[in-house]
C-alpha cells in the first residue's frame, strides 16, 4: 500500500468513526426537535404537511424536507435512534463517492484531487458535524451523489432522465439544490457549445425526469401562491461574496465559529488540561490558513498561463467543481440568498476535492497531508469537548441531546 492509499484509508475510517460515534451527543435544538416531534405525528395526529420549515430568505421550504424523515421516524423509537439513521446514510454517501471515484466516470487526471477531497471531506469538523443531525440539510449528500453519477451518464436516457429527476427533488430536499442544478444545467448547455469533445446530453429525457420530479413540489407552490408573505431579498448577499468565501474556510477546517459562535475564540484555547489552555487548536487553525495561503498564491501565479489552468471542458470533475464553486455561488448572490455554511452541504464534496488539487498540485502531498492530520486533530479535539461539556451550551451547537436529557441530578 502506497503512502497515499494509506492516509486516504485512515482518513476515510477516522470520518466514519467520527460520524457514528456517540450519537447522543447530537445538537438538540428547536429545528431538531420540531423535525422528530413533526416526523413522528405525521400520518398520525397530524396530517401530511404541503410546506416544510421555514428557511433563512422566508420562504418555507417545500414538504419533501419533511416527508422523507416520516418513514425513518417510524422505523425508528427515539430521537438518538433516528439520528443514526441520518448518520448512516452519510457513511453510505461518503462510500458511495468512493465507489464514484473508483469508476470510470472519474477521468484518471482528476482522480488524486477527487480521492484527496474525499480525505479532507471525511476529518473535517463542518461535514462530520453536519452529518449528525436530524436536519433535512443532512439528508442532501446522497441526492448529490446521485445527481452527479446520473449527470456523469447523461448521455444515455437513464442517466439524463435521473439527472432531471434527482436534481429536482434534491431541490425539495433544502432549496439549495434548485441553484446547484440550475448551475449544472447552465455549465453543461456552455460546455457543449465551447466544446464538440463534450457528451452529448439527451435533454429530452432530463426534462421528462425534471417533471416527475417537480410533481410532490406542486402543493408547495400552490401555497406559495396563496401565502401573503413572498421572498426576503438580502442586498448585502449580493453584493458580498459570501459563498466563495464559505467554500474556502468551510472546506479548509477553519470555520468553527459556525459550531461555537459566540464563544469561538474559546474554543480556539482547547485542548484544556486541569482546566489550563494550550491553545492547540488556535495553532491548528493559523497552521491550515497559512498552508491555503501558500497554495492560493501559487495558483493565482498559474492564471497567467491559462494552459495549464483546468477548464469545464477538462472531464466531469472540473465541469462540477466550476458549476458548484462559480455557478451555484453567483446565482444565490444574483438572487439576494445568504449563503449559509449549510447551504453549501448540496455540493459536498466538490469544495474539498477542490482544495484537495489546490493543496496536491499547488503545494505538496506532505502539505495535503498535514492538511488531512489538522483537520483530523480539530474534529477529534471538537467532539471530545461536545462529549466532555455536553455540548456548547452558549454557542451556536448548543447543549447536547444527552445532556438535556440527563436527569437534574446527574446534570449537577
Amino acid at each position: 500500500m502506497t503512502r497515499g492509499s494509506a492516509v486516504f484509508t485512515c482518513a476515510l475510517a477516522c470520518g466514519i468513526v467520527l460520524r457514528l460515534i456517540w450519537p447522543a451527543d447530537m445538537e438538540w435544538k428547536a429545528d431538531e426537535q420540531r423535525m422528530f416531534t413533526w416526523a413522528s405525528t405525521i400520518g398520525r395526529t397530524e396530517p401530511w404537511p404541503p410546506i416544510g420549515m421555514a428557511s433563512g430568505v422566508a420562504v418555507p421550504n417545500p414538504g419533501l424536507s419533511v416527508w422523507l424523515f416520516v418513514p425513518l421516524a417510524r422505523a425508528t423509537s427515539d430521537p438518538v435512534a433516528l439520528a443514526q439513521v441520518v448518520q448512516a446514510v452519510n457513511v453510505l454517501a461518503l462510500l458511495g463517492f468512493v465507489l464514484l471515484g473508483a469508476s470510470r466516470v472519474i477521468d484518471e487526471s482528476a482522480r488524486q484531487s477527487w480521492f484527496a477531497g474525499l480525505a479532507l471531506m471525511s476529518v473535517n469538523p463542518i461535514a462530520v458535524v453536519l452529518a449528525r443531525k436530524i436536519w433535512a440539510q443532512s439528508l442532501l449528500p446522497a441526492f448529490t451523489l446521485v445527481t452527479l453519477a446520473a449527470h456523469a451518464g447523461r448521455g444515455s436516457w437513464a442517466g439524463a432522465f435521473i439527472w432531471g429527476l434527482a436534481g429536482a427533488l434534491m431541490g425539495q430536499v433544502h432549496m439549495s439544490g434548485f441553484f446547484l442544478q440550475g448551475a449544472l444545467v447552465l455549465f453543461t448547455l456552455t460546455s457543449t457549445l465551447r466544446s464538440t469533445e463534450s457528451p452529448r446530453t439527451r435533454w429530452g429525457a432530463w426534462f421528462v425526469g425534471s417533471i416527475v420530479g417537480a410533481i410532490p413540489l406542486w402543493p408547495w407552490a400552490l401555497n406559495l401562491l396563496r401565502a401573503e408573505s413572498g421572498f426576503s431579498r438580502d442586498w448585502i448577499a449580493t453584493l458580498v461574496p459570501r459563498a466563495p468565501f464559505n467554500w474556502l474556510i468551510d472546506s479548509l477546517g477553519v470555520n468553527t465559529s459556525y459550531i461555537y459562535r459566540p464563544e469561538s475564540l474559546w474554543f480556539l484555547g482547547e485542548p484544556r488540561i486541569g482546566g489550563v489552555p494550550t491553545y492547540g487548536m488556535a495553532l491548528a487553525h493559523a497552521a491550515l490558513v497559512a498552508i491555503a495561503l501558500f497554495c492560493l498564491v501559487r495558483w493565482l501565479k498559474t492564471l497567467r498561463r491559462p494552459q495549464i489552468v483546468p477548464s469545464p471542458e477538462d472531464g466531469h470533475v472540473w465541469l462540477w467543481i466550476y458549476a458548484a464553486a462559480f455557478g451555484m455561488t453567483m446565482l444565490l448572490m444574483v438572487a439576494g440568498v445568504r449563503a449559509r455554511t449549510h447551504y453549501l452541504i448540496i455540493a459536498y464534496p466538490l469544495p474539498f476535492v477542490w482544495l484537495g488539487w489546490l493543496l496536491v498540485t499547488h503545494g505538496s502531498v506532505r502539505l495535503y497531508r498535514t492538511a488531512v492530520a489538522l483537520q483530523l486533530a480539530i474534529t477529534v479535539t471538537l467532539m471530545l469537548q461536545v462529549h466532555r461539556d455536553g455540548g456548547v451550551t452558549s454557542g451556536a451547537y448548543g447543549s447536547s441531546y444527552r445532556a438535556q436529557s440527563a436527569p437534574v441530578t446527574e446534570r449537577r
